[in-house]
C-alpha cells in the first residue's frame, strides 16, 4: 500500500492494514511537517515532532519515505510533490502498489498529473482511496476540516454523550473503518466522512425521534 494521506483518518487507514500484515510505505512531503506531528501527546512534555505520540500511533508499522527524519524502518527519502522529479518517484511506487491512499485537496492529485485515470494506466489493478471532508465533488468539495467537523456536518455530533451533558460526538474510528473495508474493494473510492458516519448510523436499523443525546435506547451504555 501507498500512502499520501495526513493527520489522523486517513494514516490509521494504513496502520490498520499494516496491523493485518500489509506492508506499507507512507510519504511525507519535505515542505511542511505532518499535522499529526505537531500535536502531541509528547513524551516528559518535551516537544519534538519526532516523538509525537499520536503521529506514531496513526503511523506504526509502516515504512517511510519521509522528511529526513528517523522513523524507526525509514527509508528517509524526502519528497516534494510539486516537483516532476518527486512525482516520478509517486509513479514508479504506484507500479508496485496494491492500494492507494490520499487525504489531498479534492482536485489537488489530478493538479499533480496523478489522478485515477492517469495512476490507473501504470497500474490498471490499483484500487486508490481518496477521502476528504465532504467529497471530491459538488458545492462543498473544497470545505477542510476533522472528523468533528464531519460529525456535525452529518448530524451525528449531537447524538452521543451523558444524558444532561455536552455532546462529546463520535470518534474517528468509524471513519476509518469505512475507508479501509473500502480499499477491498477494486475501483476508486470517493468517499466523505458524512457517507461513512450514514453508514454507520444506519446500522440501527431505526428512525427514532430527535433527542438530543439524552436517548438510552440509542446509547444504553451511557449513564
Amino acid at each position: 500500500m501507498l500512502d499520501l494521506a495526513w493527520v489522523v483518518a486517513g494514516p490509521l487507514i494504513g496502520r490498520n492494514l499494516a496491523d493485518y500484515g500489509a506492508t506499507v510505505i507512507c510519504v511525507e512531503s519535505s515542505k511542511r511537517v505532518e499535522t499529526a506531528r505537531l500535536m502531541g501527546p509528547f513524551p516528559d512534555g518535551v516537544y519534538n515532532v519526532q516523538r509525537c505520540a499520536l503521529y506514531e500511533t496513526c503511523n506504526a508499522g509502516k515504512l517511510g519515505l519521509s522528511l529526513g527524519l528517523s522513523l524507526g524502518l525509514s527509508l528517509d527519502l524526502s519528497l516534494d510533490l510539486s516537483r516532476e522529479d518527486a512525482r516520478e518517484i509517486v509513479r514508479a511506487l504506484v507500479g508496485w502498489a496494491d492500494v492507494l491512499v490520499e487525504s489531498f485537496t479534492p482536485g489537488q492529485m489530478a493538479r499533480w498529473g496523478l489522478s485515477y485515470e492517469e495512476l490507473s494506466k501504470i497500474n490498471p489493478g490499483l484500487i486508490m482511496v481518496s477521502t476528504s471532508l465532504t467529497g471530491q465533488s459538488g458545492p462543498f468539495a473544497r470545505y477542510s476540516g476533522y472528523g468533528n467537523h464531519g460529525a456535525a456536518i452529518a448530524g451525528f455530533q449531537n447524538l452521543v454523550g451523558a444524558s444532561g451533558a455536552t455532546p462529546v460526538g463520535p470518534y474517528g474510528p468509524y471513519t476509518v473503518l469505512s475507508r479501509r473495508a473500502s480499499a477491498y474493494r477494486p475501483r476508486w473510492r470517493r468517499l466523505t466522512i458524512g457517507a461513512a458516519l450514514g453508514g454507520v448510523i444506519g446500522l440501527t436499523s431505526r428512525k427514532p425521534k430527535r433527542a438530543s443525546s439524552s436517548s438510552r435506547r440509542r446509547l444504553p451504555r451511557f449513564p
